[in-house]
């Protein structure tokens, strides 16, 4: 009979070994995950999933539709601000850009950029903006920016 040996920290056969126990973790997780536990299994990051958030109510200050940049000529969709008694609200409207983590939201006012993380890159979605200065009213335009490959997919310039 041989004696057990010892994994040698560092040595293939504890890589080795650390790959396969890894494997077989991932697959335990992914099995309970299929078993119900409420995990979403076609979650990516960026967002894969289609909003539909409401029309706010309000009136609108200005709108304007998506034209693509930097080669993306598949992206679609309009940007309006609402104004609301107490804030402002931006609506991505019948949005679709390339899917990709780290998209960004970029608005320009007169007197700021005010940047948000997209959080799907379809659908209808509402976003609060409140935190812009007291005279920055005149909405110059909003952007969809890469943080990934530093560049802009599409600009909306504002109209009213």
């Amino acid at each position: 009979m041989m004696a057990p040996q010892a994994l040698v920290p560092g040595s293939i056969q504890n890589q080795n070994f650390l790959q396969k126990l890894l494997g077989s973790v991932a697959t335990i997780v992914f099995v309970i995950a299929q078993a119900g536990c409420g995990l979403d299994l076609n979650w990516t990051p960026g967002g894969s999933s289609t909003p539909n958030d409401p029309r706010p109510s309000g009136n609108v200050v200005v709108q304007g539709s998506f034209t693509g940049s930097s080669g993306q000529s598949t992206v679609t969709g309009t940007a309006i601000i609402f104004s609301t008694s107490d804030s402002y609200i931006l609506r991505l409207e019948g949005l679709s850009v390339p899917s990709e983590t780290g998209l960004t939201i970029q608005i320009y006012t007169s007197q700021s950029q005010v940047n948000l993380n997209l959080t799907a890159s379809t659908g209808n979605q509402n976003y609060s903006v409140n935190n812009l200065p007291i005279n920055a009213t005149t909405f110059l335009s909003v952007s969809i920016w890469s943080t990934l490959k530093n560049q802009q997919y599409a600009n909306a310039v504002f109209s009213r």
